[in-house]
């Protein structure tokens, strides 16, 4: 015996518009929150003027869309280590320093 189907229930909501619209406001939600909750840190530990809020700011934002794009860390890891690489590594090797 089944009845009639219930839009009252705790958890479900009844439809908003286009499929998926949840989605695409929940992914914009957690992209904004990966970007404070990484960029802010970042900010405070070391970086002091306006330029380098910027830098955090956008290098966080880049890193997000590009894994929100491709689903993929590997890139994201491999740039990270080339960024720190080759000021920390490969410029005072060749400057003698």
């Amino acid at each position: 015996m089944s009845g009639p189907v219930r839009s009252d229930i705790a958890g479900s909501s009844p439809p908003s518009g286009a499929p998926g619209a949840d989605a695409g406001r929940r992914a914009w939600t957690y992209l904004g929150l990966a970007i404070a909750l990484f960029g802010i840190p970042i900010v405070t530990l070391g970086f002091r003027l306006a330029a380098g809020i910027l830098l955090a700011l956008f290098a966080g934002a880049a890193s997000t869309a590009i894994y929100a794009w491709k689903r993929d860390v590997t890139i994201l890891i491999a740039a990270h280590f080339v960024i720190d690489f080759i000021p920390n590594v490969l410029l005072p090797l060749l400057s003698g320093s």
